[in-house]
Parts: C-alpha cells; sequence; structure tokens
C-alpha cells in the first residue's frame, strides 16, 4: 500500500468522495486522533522516521504545523485526555 498524503471525506447521501488537502508529506504508520474538530497527525515514514506533527481543520479544509516529537517515530499510539495530546509508543 505505502505512504499516503492525500485525503477523501466519503459523502455517505450521494455514494461519492470529496478530495481534501493534501497531508503535504507522505506517512506510513503515524499517530493520528482527533479532538476539537481537528485531526492531529505525528511521525510516520518507512526508512526514516518523522518527528514532525501537523493538524488538520476541516473547516479551513488545510495543515499547519504544530509541535514536534522528541524523536522520529512511526507506529505510535495518539491520545486526548483531559485536553492536552499524548503520543505512545512506536519505533
Amino acid at each position: 500500500t505505502g505512504e499516503r498524503k492525500s485525503d477523501s471525506k466519503p459523502s455517505p447521501a450521494t455514494n461519492t468522495w470529496t478530495t481534501k488537502a493534501p497531508l503535504g508529506t507522505a506517512r506510513g504508520g503515524p499517530g493520528v486522533v482527533g479532538y476539537g474538530n481537528k485531526l492531529y497527525v505525528c511521525g510516520g515514514g518507512w526508512s526514516s522516521y518523522l518527528d514532525t506533527c501537523v493538524k488538520y481543520d476541516p473547516t479551513a479544509n488545510s495543515w499547519s504545523a504544530f509541535d514536534q516529537l522528541n524523536t522520529g517515530r512511526r507506529t505510535l499510539a495518539m491520545v486526548e485526555a483531559n485536553g492536552k495530546l499524548y503520543a505512545e509508543g512506536g519505533y
């Protein structure tokens, strides 16, 4: 399958998909969490692992950088708890 950097939104009423803003940097196995009407994506990669994080704003249909991990990693888990985002595990 490979790394992805595109995004589509399903429209069940019309049985179609709508293309959304591209992620920019392809990420294989990133951590992802939805919180506060935004989608947060951190890390990912294949031969080299990313330490960057971006967030998607569906209202503006745009991605922007928001933070950086201490070290690059992939296949990590992300969770929101008490208004804070946490990235756990990965390698």
